[in-house]
């Protein structure tokens, strides 16, 4: 994340976040190995950024029980990790209840990135981030001045 602004990382947090949603749940999330109690985190810090409260709740609910990465219990397999750090089956409840459907985290993040795409750009002298803006800009979508 070092490099990044803060908006940068509010953009590539929630898409992390929806990529593991839709890959396998909420479990996803916290099986790969980036990610920490501490991503989860700021994870929810840009949710909260978004407007999307309930979603953050639940994934520091989450982060509270994955207080560990998998890689750094040391155990052998997914089901000795999650009888450590969630005995009593939590993770179920939590799961079920991503995405929410009146959260929906790519309506949330588009306006967002609409909203800052002068400033995403710029950061890192990037294109816009579709034909539309191009236009809107009066330039081609390849060139940004």
């Amino acid at each position: 994340m070092k490099g990044l602004s803060g908006d940068e990382q509010t953009v590539f947090h929630v898409l992390n976040l929806q990529f593991e949603l839709q890959s396998a749940g909420l479990r996803q999330f916290f099986l790969n190995p980036l990610t920490s109690r501490a991503t989860a985190l700021a994870t929810a810090a840009a949710l909260r950024g978004l407007g999307a409260e309930k979603s953050a709740e639940i994934l520091e609910q989450g982060a509270a029980l994955f207080t560990r990465s998998f890689q750094a219990t040391k155990l052998r397999s997914w089901e000795a990790y999650l009888a450590q750090m969630d005995p009593k089956h939590q993770r179920k409840t939590l799961n079920a209840q991503l995405p929410l459907e009146d959260e929906e985290l790519s309506h949330l993040l588009l306006p967002f990135v609409v909203n800052k795409r002068r400033s995403l750009a710029a950061e890192r002298r990037t294109v816009p981030f579709c034909s539309e803006d191009s236009a809107t800009l009066g330039q081609s979508p390849a060139v940004l001045r």
